[in-house]
């Protein structure tokens, strides 16, 4: 089995590594971005269905996290502007995403650990005690850590990512 802790590691370390959250997408007129915490316009609706946009408390240029410039103003208008939309929407969401899906594999991960024995077969067919899970009992490594390694990228990345 390989050992995706490195790589929970480093994905927490890029996560942690980025500006603080939350992040939200603001689509305002043709100008699509995704902004951090008190960067984003408090957007309210009034009893008469006006919305109305409180500016944010705070510009600083580190809260922008990206931005695009859109051909439209509306969904619905032009496929690319809407894909634009849903790519900002993502990436705003990330920013809570990740760190939640990566406490959740560690989680999963520590209560599907090896520690029992049950009898079985070893790798080498002969019948005896096999290190076990302690959660679910099946051999190591149980059916739950290989569906979660199997879906982790453990392959060392040339810039240390």
């Amino acid at each position: 089995m390989t050992d995706i802790l490195p790589s929970l590691d480093a994905i927490q370390a890029r996560a942690d590594a980025a500006t603080e959250g939350p992040w939200d997408d603001e689509d305002c007129e043709g100008e699509l971005s995704v902004r951090a915490g008190t960067a984003i316009t408090q957007w309210k609706t009034l009893p008469s269905g006006t919305r109305m946009g409180t500016p944010a408390s705070s510009w600083k240029s580190s809260d922008l996290i990206a931005e695009w410039d859109l051909d439209t103003w509306d969904w619905g208008e032009d496929p690319n502007d809407d894909q634009r939309r849903q790519d900002a929407e993502f990436i705003a969401a990330a920013r809570t995403d990740v760190p939640a899906l990566v406490a959740a594999l560690r989680a999963a991960l520590a209560l599907h650990r090896g520690g029992a024995e049950v009898l079985g077969y070893d790798e080498e067919g002969v019948y005896g005690y096999v290190p076990a899970c302690v959660e679910c009992g099946h051999a190591v490594p149980c059916p739950t850590v290989r569906a979660v390694t199997a879906h982790i990228d453990t392959t060392p990345k040339e810039d240390g990512r």
